[in-house]
């Protein structure tokens, strides 16, 4: 049986960001993140953190020993809860959720202005992603990165968007906020399967996005 949604669209408008860890160096990462959320639409947002070097790291170690796929999946998924107490010391105004009850605990608060950061042990884990069905579950293999899991938890809660903040811009982008050197884009499926191609995004994220109303980017790099 397929777990339930957590909330539905019309409970509460609702975010999803997903900070790339390639932006884990970047100075002032927490007051940049704030300037560019400010402009935008109050939402309930939820931030998924990325895995950056130390995901990489065991990338590097797979290629070498020739890990369990899953092993290595589940190993990549606790570095995330790392790199989420990283984004924690840059965001020590937003809520840490850590538990299933905490996030649906988000939702019942029914507060647009909450902002918080999302650990994958409320959201994903092994006895979690065992209550999907099938043609549900990401694949526990290097398919799946941070972009896709970020998907699963929109998908989840029945998020308005998906927001990936990048280090890069897709050629698909368009420039917006006016005065500001901020690149964002708004994907056609087209697009979406480009940014697969081109590495963008990680190859299992076109199915994993297919059913969010809207996909955005934001070169994150180039916003002040």
């Amino acid at each position: 049986m397929a777990s339930q949604p957590i909330a539905t669209r019309h409970h509460l408008p609702s975010r999803v960001l997903k900070l790339g860890g390639s932006l884990l160096d970047l100075p002032h990462l927490g007051d940049r993140l704030r300037n560019w959320l400010d402009g935008e639409s109050e939402k309930m947002t939820l931030l998924v953190s990325g895995g950056g070097g130390l995901v990489e790291t065991m990338r590097l170690l797979d290629a070498v020993h020739d890990f369990d796929a899953s092993w290595s999946h589940w190993r990549c998924i606790e570095l995330m809860q790392m790199t989420s107490q990283i984004i924690q010391t840059q965001l020590p105004g937003w809520l840490a959720v850590k538990t299933p009850s905490e996030l649906k605990n988000c939702f019942n608060r029914s507060l647009p202005e909450l902002r918080a950061i999302v650990f994958p042990t409320a959201y994903y884990t092994p006895e979690l992603a065992s209550q999907d069905e099938v043609g549900d579950r990401l694949p526990e293999t290097w398919e799946t990165t941070s972009d896709s899991l970020a998907a699963y938890l929109a998908r989840k809660i029945s998020a308005d968007e998906l927001v990936l903040l990048k280090s890069t811009t897709p050629h698909s982008a368009t420039w917006s906020q006016p005065g500001m050197v901020c690149a964002t884009a708004s994907p056609t499926s087209d697009d979406l399967s480009d940014w697969q191609r081109t590495g963008l995004v990680d190859g299992y994220f076109v199915k994993a996005a297919a059913s969010i109303g809207l996909v955005r980017t934001v070169n994150l790099r180039k916003c002040f």
